[in-house]
């Protein structure tokens, strides 16, 4: 399945890829394929990933394959492709006598001076005006992530209020206060995201989300612009598309447009689905058949990190999930592990406190590290926030624990 993923270079191809199945190597080895298989230069090759991390893991990696040329791959974070989309035609998007994106601290100063400036009677509490500062950057942030304008959000706002209208006699008066609010915070939200835009454009700013719809508004109004790309990526390789959220997708969709069934390569797993905070859709990978009829669907399923009971394990909790691609595009993805070492046993602990829990831990690692004499390095503890170690750090001290 691998290597099939990795010579079926012609036409849109899905790769359905489960963790630790390699995928990060099929797309550098898939890279280096097409340029063995095909007379183009690696400057027309387009890779997009999510992080600045998984951008590096990529050109290192195919600097070890193909060599000095992987230096003429694009290889970037939607942002950053967006950002040099910007840099490199900066008279395209000149929204005032100059053009340049607003830092974290300016946002914020921005939106406290439309708070300030402004009357508002449900975002902005009298005592603590700024109370609702971080929630209206984060609701504009989601908005622009799915490609909604102020225009298109109020237009939602107002659908919304009718369907109220229609079936408020049926909720109780409570619910029909909590929804009324929820309206009314909206509708100033919608007022706050339309002045923000205002004075971005008259300040000629953009902020980091603006990168992706700036390029878009720019692909589609600029047929110049279009068939630039269009012209210049002649294959475009999509990681963790999975990831992607709808404005981030219709730049792929507008790429590619120009063929029937262009050379449109996406990598996702539903069930690895981290940036949903962000934006990102399933529905991009369910859509992506529908959006080019003659994908091919790779499934890998041989996995090279974990024990099989591992994999077991997780496939037990992660079906639990409702809507999931296997059982909407009628395929098998039940993981077999490839690792040779039999590992040992999942234990579960479940503690009244996590006071106990940490000195069990603390305990479990003294033992293994004292007792079956297991390098300290060999032992992994995984928690969520920083100030959850703190503690168990504290405990690992008093048993003098490095």
């Amino acid at each position: 399945k691998q290597k099939q993923a990795v010579f079926e270079i012609e036409g849109p191809v899905m790769v359905i890829a489960g963790p630790g199945t390699g995928k990060t190597q099929i797309i550098a080895m898939r890279i280096a394929n097409i340029l063995k298989q095909t007379q183009i230069n690696p400057s027309n090759i387009l890779c997009l990933t999510f992080t600045n991390s998984a951008v590096y893991e990529m050109k290192e990696r195919l600097l070890k394959i193909i060599g000095p040329p992987s230096y003429q791959i694009q290889v970037y974070t939607f942002h950053a492709f967006c950002n040099e989309v910007i840099n490199t035609y900066p008279e395209k998007f000149l929204r005032a006598r100059e053009i340049n994106q607003l830092d974290e601290l300016e946002q914020v100063f921005l939106i406290q001076k439309i708070l300030k400036n402004h009357h508002f009677k449900f975002i902005k509490p009298l005592k603590s005006p700024y109370y609702y500062q971080k929630a209206i950057i984060e609701n504009i942030g989601q908005l622009k992530q799915e490609n909604i304008t102020p225009e298109a959000f109020l237009a939602l706002l107002k659908n919304d209020e009718e369907n109220f209208t229609k079936i408020k006699k049926d909720l109780s008066p409570g619910k029909q206060e909590e929804h009324k609010n929820q309206i009314n915070k909206n509708m100033e939200l919608q007022k706050v995201y339309r002045l923000y835009q205002k004075s971005l454009l008259e300040e000629g700013k953009y902020d980091y989300n603006d990168m992706i719809l700036l390029v878009l508004k720019a692909l589609k109004e600029d047929s110049e612009l279009l068939s630039y790309y269009q012209e210049k990526f002649q294959y475009i390789l999509i990681d963790e598309y999975q990831d992607t959220n709808n404005a981030q997708n219709e730049i792929i969709k507008i790429l590619a447009s120009f063929y029937d069934d262009p050379n449109v390569f996406a990598v996702g797993d539903d069930e690895q689905s981290i940036f949903r905070f962000q934006g990102a859709s399933m529905e991009n990978i369910l859509a992506f058949k529908k959006d080019y009829p003659a994908t091919k669907i790779i499934v890998l399923k041989e996995n090279y990190r974990s024990g099989q009971n591992i994999l077991d394990a997780s496939r037990v909790l992660i079906s639990q999930n409702k809507n999931q691609i296997f059982s909407r595009l009628k395929i098998q993805k039940n993981l077999k592990s490839q690792v040779k070492k039999i590992p040992g046993a999942i234990n579960l602990g479940q503690f009244s406190s996590g006071s106990i829990e940490n000195f069990f831990i603390a305990k479990e690692i003294q033992n293994l590290t004292k007792v079956k004499k297991i390098p300290g390095s060999e032992i992994a503890v995984l928690y969520k926030e920083h100030r959850d170690g703190e503690e168990l750090i504290e405990i690992l001290s008093k048993l003098n624990i490095p």
